[in-house]
């Protein structure tokens, strides 16, 4: 008897935001489309590397305007986000959060851990689905460029986290106990 799986696996990366900017492209090469991409978890914090006094739970937004996630030349989300957190106009970034939950653990109803006003003032997470990918993705390495727009300059010493989240397609023979990746 052969079980054939989804193996989901993290991509971890800190990336150092060079001082006074409000634009700003990140780029990593990562591996094959085998590794398919599901989500793309985005945070901002500053002075908080490596500062054990401070709470490291806290990431604040910078006005962030908008963040766009590009799988090759695909883009995500496909429409500008439109954020401004000056005037409260960050909804969409709260619905992506509300959205994930439900998705990723597959709960039939979107139970948000935090509320709307937390979201803001003290865990701003921007989530970006990129479930739904187009086919020619398929081969080859795929490059991941996070594009970031804020409003306001981002300050010295601001460390960008970008968590992505991708499945593989694993087969496992029980009795022997061999997971080998589905090519």
């Amino acid at each position: 008897m052969i079980v054939i799986a989804i193996y989901l696996q993290l991509t971890s990366l800190i990336h150092s935001i060079p001082q006074n900017t409000n634009h700003h492209i990140w780029n990593v090469k990562t591996t094959t489309q085998l590794e398919k991409h599901r989500f793309i978890i985005f945070a901002l914090q500053t002075d908080k590397l490596n500062q054990i006094t401070k709470d490291p739970s806290k990431f604040v937004h910078y006005n962030i305007s908008d963040l766009k996630v590009y799988l090759n030349s695909e883009c995500y989300p496909y429409e500008d986000m439109n954020l401004l957190f000056e005037r409260n106009r960050y909804g969409v970034a709260y619905d992506a959060y509300t959205r994930f939950r439900s998705s990723y653990y597959n709960y039939p109803v979107a139970e948000p851990l935090l509320t709307l006003q937390e979201f803001k003032q003290k865990t701003t997470i921007l989530i970006i689905d990129t479930r739904y990918q187009n086919e020619n993705l398929k081969m080859g390495p795929v490059d991941v460029t996070t594009e970031l727009k804020t409003s306001e300059m981002i300050p010295a010493n601001t460390i960008a986290y970008r968590l992505m989240l991708h499945d593989r397609l694993v087969e496992l023979t029980p009795l022997s106990g061999e997971l080998v990746k589905i090519i």
